[in-house]
């Protein structure tokens, strides 16, 4: 693989796309690239469109100008697709703005699509200190080799990046520099690795017992504020002179001592009274009801009571005309 060594013009302006070189990378593997390690153009547009450019922050005339200015024809490799990811952000974004926020917006726009379609959540904290090592390798290099190619190339990469932020260079003979300086990364590095089982099931056990004290302890004061509580009451005096005694009873206690015998007494008699006595009563009850509507629609009720109604009117004539 032929490696270019280049100048990076914007190191601020790049380092949005070195930082998320590999999970573009990913998605234009996921685009079917052919052997020479280029998609086509619907290829680009479909990417376009799944990560909410098209329509949303450029138009489909726009879009086929870029791509004339590119002098691009049929197929796209990767360092043209970087190229028009970066002048459709110069395009699409605020004019007055640098380019390193143009591609940092373009970025936040694309993330949750990218996460959605492609299962890739691009990176947000953009590190300037990556640009040096990126900026070594040209995107060429990329062109012309398979996907599967590209993917390795990607992880090769990840694997640098951790052995440069994690390696520590072993100290010189007579160098107590270079000594103090190991011993200090060992101690970093010791506080940085994970807990043991051992060391957790410690942990635990430390945790667990300081729970169990903080719990007695609560009980314990708990206990005690009951029975300081338990004290007062007995000790309150119910006048200035004399205290009262833990055998006599208070007024509310006897008025509430009555009242529950006289809902016990009432709830005892009602439970007392034999059915039968509530049949007969219930059966003299309809007894006397049937009487009443018998008598009152009787013959002689009737007469009665139309021969009171005519007297009533016939009086009240007399004592109109005179």
């Amino acid at each position: 693989m032929s490696r270019i060594s280049l100048a990076c013009p914007d190191k601020d302006s790049d380092s949005v796309l070195l930082s998320n070189r590999t999970k573009f990378k990913k998605i234009f593997s996921k685009h079917l690239p052919n052997r020479e390690g280029k998609i086509s153009l619907q290829e680009f547009l479909k990417f376009c469109q799944n990560v909410r450019i098209l329509q949303d922050l450029i138009s489909p005339i726009d879009m086929k100008k870029l791509i004339a200015q590119h002098n691009i024809k049929q197929n796209i490799s990767y360092s043209e697709f970087e190229s028009l990811i970066k002048s459709i952000a110069m395009q699409t974004f605020n004019n007055t703005a640098p380019l390193f926020d143009k591609l940092r917006m373009l970025m936040i726009h694309i993330r949750n699509s990218c996460k959605m379609h492609y299962q890739v959540s691009l990176n947000q904290n953009f590190i300037k200190e990556a640009i040096d090592f990126e900026c070594m390798q040209d995107p060429v290099e990329i062109d012309g080799h398979s996907p599967e190619d590209m993917l390795r190339v990607a992880e090769s990469q990840d694997r640098v990046y951790k052995s440069r932020y994690t390696s520590v260079s072993p100290p010189g003979d007579n160098d107590s520099i270079n000594k103090t300086r190991v011993n200090s990364a060992k101690k970093e590095v010791r506080k940085d690795k994970s807990v043991s089982p051992c060391n957790s099931i410690e942990i635990l056990d430390k945790v667990l017992q300081k729970r169990f004290n903080s719990k007695a302890k609560i009980t314990t004061t708990s206990k005690q504020r009951a029975s300081l509580v338990d004290e007062l009451n007995r000790t309150k005096s119910v006048s200035p002179y004399r205290s009262a005694s833990p055998l006599v009873s208070s007024p509310f206690q006897n008025v509430k001592n009555v009242f529950f015998g006289f809902c016990n007494q009432f709830n005892n008699t009602i439970s007392a009274v034999p059915k039968s006595y509530t049949v007969r009563r219930v059966q003299a009850q309809l007894k006397y009801i049937q009487t009443v509507r018998k008598n009152t629609f009787e013959a002689g009720f009737v007469k009665k009571l139309i021969f009171c109604s005519w007297r009533q009117l016939v009086r009240d004539r007399i004592y109109k005309s005179s």
